[in-house]
């Protein structure tokens, strides 16, 4: 077996680093990942074929609702990363948008000077 050098080392405490920073950052998403996991390989969640195109090559778990950790839907790569990229265009359209005006308590007045 080859011995590892410093640099694999170094890189792998770095990716150790990140992969920590990204739990503490989102627990509940890295719960639900973790949960389908081990449903996958203890045969309690059987992968199915992509709920878009029918493919069965590399299908993930989609997470919908990460409350609900082994509810999924099962997605090739190519619409796992469109379902994604549909999300992230909502939040910004989401964040774009001017927020309401909010509406005023019958008991608030308004000061005119």
């Amino acid at each position: 077996m080859k011995a590892r050098s410093p640099r694999d080392a170094a890189a792998r405490a770095r990716r150790v680093e990140i992969q920590t920073a990204w739990r503490r950052r989102w627990p509940e998403k890295a719960r639900a990942q973790n949960a389908v996991h081990h449903a996958r390989r203890s045969g309690k969640l059987i992968p199915e074929p992509c709920e878009r195109c029918g493919s069965n090559e590399r299908v993930e778990a989609h997470h919908v609702d990460y409350r609900e950790p082994l509810a999924v839907e099962w997605l090739c790569p190519a619409h796992h990363r469109a379902e994604h990229a549909r999300l992230r265009a909502e939040a910004r359209d989401r964040a774009a948008r001017p927020a309401a005006p909010r509406a005023r308590a019958q008991d608030e007045s308004v000061a005119i000077l």
